[in-house]
């Protein structure tokens, strides 16, 4: 193989400590598995020595392949014999951070497989404690995922946890949920990731002998994905590294975008300062992308401040400018993109050459919606959330039902008190009334005639009355938009949140998005009809995994892939960057998602905005501020 020459700095380097800044695109894999070869064929050093590291196991094992097919077994062997190894090449540890510590736990304590945590054991036991705990009308997944998130940080952090302050839900609640958790880990007999990592510090920080043998063991370690890594991973891979430091580390400050899983991208940042006169090289040259959208993607990161700079050239041909377009809200922006990537599979670009990336999985619906009325084969990466399952559309479904005339018991029950109007389940008992078709049916006089020395709760339910009626005459967008902002539904997930320790915001996009989805249906029975129906095939693409299609993923899940032709759609502030992020250092990381999504593009780069979006005026995205000709040049 062809190697530049910051690669071959690399390559070649022997001892003591080296930090490589990888760009996008700049052959970061064949540097790491052409410096394992050097060490075995130039420099002597055994196989058995070597420990290549990275993040996830379908990295390692794509490290270990390309090592293996630049090595001849036959001449390999004839080596080894000649110099007096009997190690094979074979012998190279690729492996990620949990599977290489489990190995150090296995060995000193005998520890077997079974003792591993299994992802859906984990998820069972967190959901048996989100029922206990009455964590009642929340996604499910959306809790789990966000529990183990926190459960995570706050083991990787050593933060104590009476001090610490869950978003996830109330600080008790968390706290219940975090003990009982390892409680039944322990009665389980089982290890979760975390637990792996602190059990191996601990045995090595009381057990200096078997540090010093893996020392001895694993004299050369390269860490792959450097800017992925957290303290605790951190901290051991330095006391494995002891004392001479081989320690050598890959990685891109610019793609570091998993601090909410507990990386720290601060960590490759200060490494100098750890590693004094560690060496440093940059893999400044791009062999994936145009130089119009490696001098885009450059214009975007540079206004980072905490960042290692970097000079980064563009090794392809060059291509056509990044396509930068506003429309006047989804819809059309959506026909935009369906009608583009439909021109440019006529003209010849295969689908699986193209992907449509979003900040949020949830804003990947309407696309893959409307993909799908085309017949455009998707691959939906991540799978879609489940918007119309998610118990807030439950809500807006049993609002527009009892506002067309459902009147069954289950339906009211749901929705009486949302937002709170006070009414007891009891008196909801006595409203019930028989017809010839159907029992348990709700009557309202007979509701209001339970609180017949009540006036003021007589007045609750006409005022309920009042807006079911007012909704009734509406269509479901706009019926949604009273049911918003005059019924008050908004303000009650607001107050929900806020009493569960939520972020409400999370909340208010489910709501948002939804109303968006509503906004080309005339009837709820319309749009009851076309869910039933996008839903069902939705489905049947996400079961038949088709080998050409449209990637649709978020940038997070598509960090590590490359395409031809790039669409990111939904560029204006509050969206990327997320209306979460305020402080800094989260705008900082919103930018390295927004640049990790740019860089996905080999040759064509569409970025649209739009004016509107879920009813509200959006600007465009400060990360295209001077990127963007004035408003009247902007293609519309």
């Amino acid at each position: 193989m062809r190697y530049s020459e910051p690669q071959l700095r690399a390559i070649h380097h022997l001892d003591g400590p080296m930090i490589v800044l990888a760009g996008p695109g700049s052959g970061k894999t064949a540097v790491i598995t052409g410096r394992t070869d050097w060490l075995i064929r130039e420099a002597g050093v055994p196989a058995g020595n070597i420990l290549v590291i990275t993040f996830t196991r379908a990295a390692a094992e794509e490290m270990r392949s390309r090592f293996l097919a630049m090595q001849d077994p036959a001449s390999a062997d004839e080596e080894d014999a000649l110099q007096g190894r009997n190690i094979p090449r074979t012998a190279v540890r690729f492996g990620t951070f949990h599977s290489v510590f489990f190995q150090i736990l296995r060995l000193s304590y005998g520890y077997g497989p079974e003792r591993i945590l299994q992802e859906e054991t984990a998820n069972q036991i967190l959901r048996e404690l989100i029922q206990t705990l009455s964590l009642e009308d929340t996604d499910e997944r959306d809790v789990i995922r966000n529990l183990k998130a926190e459960i995570s940080a706050v083991k990787e952090s050593g933060t104590p946890i009476e001090s610490y302050y869950s978003l996830s839900c109330p600080a008790e609640k968390f706290r219940d949920i975090f003990r009982d958790y390892h409680r039944r880990l322990a009665e389980l007999g089982k290890m979760d990731f975390d637990d792996i990592l602190l059990a191996t510090r601990e045995l090595l920080l009381a057990r200096k002998d078997i540090l010093a043998s893996w020392q001895q063991k694993y004299r050369y370690i390269l860490v792959d994905e450097f800017q992925d890594i957290n303290a605790l991973q951190y901290e051991i891979i330095r006391m494995l590294a002891e004392p001479m430091n081989n320690l050598f580390v890959v990685g891109d400050d610019d793609q570091s975008i998993y601090r909410f899983r507990g990386a720290r991208p601060e960590i490759m940042l200060r490494f100098p300062k750890d590693y004094r006169g560690a060496e440093q090289v940059v893999l400044n040259e791009n062999y994936r992308s145009s130089p119009e959208i490696v001098l885009f993607a450059d214009r975007v990161i540079m206004r980072n401040t905490k960042r290692y700079r970097k000079n980064i050239e563009a090794m392809g041909e060059t291509g056509p400018a990044p396509v930068i377009r506003s429309f006047p809200e989804r819809k059309a922006e959506n026909e935009a993109i369906v009608d583009d990537i439909r021109k440019a599979h006529a003209a010849g670009t295969p689908y699986e050459e193209m992907a449509v990336l979003f900040r949020t999985n949830l804003a990947a619906r309407s696309i893959s919606e409307k993909l799908t009325e085309y017949n455009i084969p998707i691959e939906l990466r991540e799978g879609l959330p489940s918007l119309y399952d998610h118990w807030i559309a439950r809500d807006v479904m049993t609002y527009l039902a009892v506002a067309a005339g459902e009147r069954g018991r289950a339906e009211l029950l749901r929705i009486m008190n949302r937002p709170n109007r006070y009414l007891s389940r009891e008196s909801l008992a006595e409203a019930l009334v028989d017809l010839p078709d159907r029992k348990n049916v709700v009557s309202f006089v007979r509701w209001k005639d339970f609180y017949q020395d009540k006036g003021w709760m007589i007045g609750r339910i006409h005022e309920f009355q009042t807006d079911l009626a007012a909704m009734s005459t509406l269509h479901p967008y706009a019926a949604m938009h009273y049911l918003r902002n005059v019924v008050g539904y908004e303000q009650y997930l607001r107050d929900y949140a806020k009493e569960r320790g939520m972020d409400a915001d999370e909340l208010i996009q489910i709501l948002m998005e939804l109303q968006e989805n509503a906004k080309p249906f005339r009837s709820l029975a319309e749009w009851q009809e076309h869910i039933a129906k996008i839903t069902e095939e939705l489905n049947q693409r996400q079961r038949e995994k088709q080998e050409h299609a449209v990637m649709i993923a978020t940038m997070h899940g598509a960090k590590g892939l490359e395409f031809d032709r790039v669409y990111i759609p939904d560029v204006v502030d509050g969206m990327i960057p997320y209306q979460k992020a305020l402080k800094l250092e989260d705008i900082e990381e919103e930018r390295r998602l927004f640049y990790v999504g740019v860089t996905r593009a080999r040759r064509h780069l569409w970025i649209s905005t739009v004016e509107t979006l879920y009813g509200k005026t959006k600007e465009i995205s400060p990360f295209l501020e001077g990127l963007v000709p004035d408003k009247g040049g902007v293609s519309r």
